[in-house]
């Protein structure tokens, strides 16, 4: 929290009016106010409504007429008695094509009698009985939606560019570690007969977190700038891509690795690391054998921050862009992994297809792919649903359905608009508003009408 205050703070120009408060407790008042965030996200607004009343205004002793939910964009402040106070705002700091809710900031006395009021709230909504309830999710499931639905994180897609910059005690604390690795592994290996296994290309920078330095515009986040105001931080860079004939000169895409495109290295790996768990002698025969066999190199492996894509074909001389977020693997059930890029401009890449004669996205092609189990993986790429026999217009995004592939491996994905930018399947769709929506400076509405 006082991070992200420091960020923001010395942005805010004094001519707006706007006044930024650090809820993050400091080390002065930890001892005496405690600070808890909970959002709680469903899949409309009224489901999350209704959760709210069922499961969290009692707790805060109040009834449903005295009650009020604030409207997007604003903030209501309740006050609990003397000693709690909560925020609540209309947000789920996700993408509103991935759910809808509402974030509650509770601040507390610490010295209160009892539980907290926010610690009540959470075990309400988690209780194992709460079988209609919601559930409690980490950060790698909230990263999972958070690219899932398009949303630029800040961290990621939002701040400055190449790996973290380390302070000099972080820095001298990482080559103490390594140091230490280094020993520890050199110990190992003399105990070991074999060799040991060459390190992966690019594993050595796994760990590092790839900052992409980006324009707010470059990121679909036309809605959030007021093009008209007067001045503010960052107004020119925002005017000089508004004025660029060629375009922006890069955009948010979605990438999507199909598991049945791409036979990882930690997928060959498991398929043979249960030799000494099975008691069946000649399956234990077959497996050894599979396992000693020199199988030909899988160069696939999941895709990570940072990495480079090229168009497929292209035998890396045509770069598309890069990799600045990833989600869990098969995350929400489907097996895929879904990955953010910013993708440079579309014209220079289609170009250097064409000259290289290779085929353009063909994103109007209705190419399912078959699974493993004979499941239709239907793709992201405009066709008829509804038996009219009329095509959707072309996406907003030239390069969508683009096969790309990660640098120095085999590992295939396919571009994909983000979800705010594709078309909506609706029978009232009016489809012109629906392709000049980011021009007027808007976005697809997913609220409940």
């Amino acid at each position: 929290g006082s991070t992200l205050y420091n960020q923001l703070s010395p942005l805010v120009f004094p001519m707006d009016k706007v006044e930024l408060n650090n809820f993050a407790a400091s080390a002065e008042t930890e001892s005496m106010v405690k600070t808890n965030v909970i959002t709680l996200a469903c899949s409309s607004l009224s489901n999350a409504q209704h959760s709210f009343r069922t499961n969290i205004l009692d707790l805060l002793q109040m009834k449903s007429d005295e009650f009020e939910f604030p409207p997007n964009g604003a903030c209501y402040h309740y006050r609990f008695g003397d000693a709690a106070d909560a925020y609540i705002t209309e947000h789920t700091f996700l993408s509103p094509e991935t759910c809808r809710g509402y974030t509650i900031v509770f601040q507390e006395s610490a010295s209160s009698a009892g539980p907290l009021l926010a610690e009540q709230v959470w075990q309400r909504l988690t209780a194992e009985e709460n079988d209609l309830g919601p559930v409690g999710v980490g950060s790698l499931e909230y990263n999972t939606l958070r690219v899932e639905g398009g949303w630029a994180g800040f961290g990621h897609e939002i701040t400055g560019d190449g790996p973290k910059k380390l302070s000099k005690l972080e820095a001298a604390m990482k080559e103490k570690l390594a140091k230490r690795r280094t020993r520890s592994d050199s110990t190992d290996n003399q105990n070991e007969s074999n060799s040991p296994p060459q390190e992966e290309k690019g594993s050595e920078n796994a760990d590092e977190v790839y900052y992409s330095k980006v324009n707010p515009l470059e990121l679909h986040l036309q809605h959030l700038v007021d093009t008209e105001k007067g001045c503010y931080q960052g107004q020119e860079g925002v005017a000089s891509l508004l004025k660029n004939k060629r375009g922006f000169p890069r955009q948010l895409y979605q990438v999507v690795f199909y598991d049945a495109e791409n036979e990882f290295d930690d997928d060959f790996g498991g398929a043979f690391s249960l030799v000494n768990t099975i008691n069946d002698e000649a399956l234990r025969s077959f497996q050894q054998i599979q396992k000693e066999a020199d199988p030909l190199a899988n160069d696939t492996r999941q895709p990570r921050a940072g990495d480079k894509l090229y168009a497929l074909g292209s035998s890396e001389k045509i770069q598309v862009g890069t990799i600045s977020s990833v989600a869990q693997p098969n995350g929400t059930g489907d097996r895929t992994t879904i990955a953010m890029a910013l993708v440079r401009r579309p014209g220079p890449i289609l170009k250097a297809i064409k000259d290289m004669g290779l085929d353009p996205p063909r994103w109007w092609e209705a190419d399912d792919l078959d699974d493993d189990e004979g499941d239709s993986d239907p793709r992201n790429i405009a066709k008829e649903t509804d038996d009219s026999g009329i095509m959707m217009p072309p996406p907003l995004d030239a390069l969508v359905n683009l096969e790309v592939v990660l640098e120095g491996t085999y590992t295939v994905g396919r571009l994909r608009s983000i979800p705010s930018r594709r078309m909506k399947n609706s029978k009232n769709t009016d489809v012109a508003s629906l392709l000049d929506y980011e021009e007027r400076g808007e976005i697809v509405d997913t609220r409940d009408d």
